[in-house]
C-alpha cells in the first residue's frame, strides 16, 4: 500500500512540473484573447513593446494597404 501511495504521488508530482506561463509563445509572454502572443502586461496598457518572445526585435510582415509603423511598433493601414 505505501509503495503504490508513493508510486501514485510520484507520478502526480511529476505530471504537474513547472508552470508554463508563457502559454508557447516564449518567456515574458502570454496567449492574448485574440490568440497572438503579447508581452506580460501589454494587454493591461503598460508601456512597453509589444515583441515576443521579450528581447527579440522581430519585425512581422505587413500584408497588402499596411506599413509598418516604428511609434506605434504595429502593422497600421497605409497612408496613401
Amino acid at each position: 500500500m505505501k509503495v503504490t501511495f508513493a508510486v501514485l504521488f510520484a507520478a502526480i508530482f511529476a505530471s504537474i512540473g513547472m508552470a508554463n506561463a508563457a502559454d508557447g509563445c516564449g518567456p515574458g509572454c502570454h496567449v492574448a484573447r485574440n490568440g497572438g502572443c503579447v508581452v506580460d502586461g501589454w494587454d493591461r496598457g503598460a508601456r512597453v513593446r509589444n515583441e515576443c518572445p521579450v528581447g527579440a526585435h522581430p519585425r512581422p510582415p505587413c500584408y497588402r494597404w499596411f506599413v509598418w509603423s516604428r511609434r506605434d511598433g504595429a502593422c497600421i493601414i497605409s497612408p496613401n
